[in-house]
């Protein structure tokens, strides 16, 4: 099993690969890209509906798990999906 520490670094690649990608850093409000539990995924990064489905779909593939169509209904921050992230892991465990 992955510890907290590269669980973190995991998603924290996959979301500065969809922001890169999509093109959502010149839209976002952040001056470099770098990620931060506190950041909001939405505003800090741009993401929208289309990018939010690309990082869902790289979080599945890198911790072969299945994210919930609606997660990002209540996941808005990057903390917050650690803890998403997390949790999922260990019940499938």
């Amino acid at each position: 099993m992955l510890d907290k520490e590269e669980i973190r670094s995991a998603i924290d690649g996959a979301i500065l690969e969809v922001v890169k990608a999509s093109g959502a850093a010149k839209k976002s409000t952040s001056e470099s890209l770098f990620v931060e539990p506190q950041m909001q995924l939405d505003k800090d990064f741009g993401l929208d509906s289309l990018d939010i489905m690309e990082l869902v779909n790289a979080l599945e593939n890198r911790f072969d798990i299945e994210v919930s169509d609606d997660i990002f209904d209540t996941v808005k921050t990057v903390g917050e999906l650690y803890k998403y992230v997390s949790i999922t892991l260990a019940q499938k465990s």
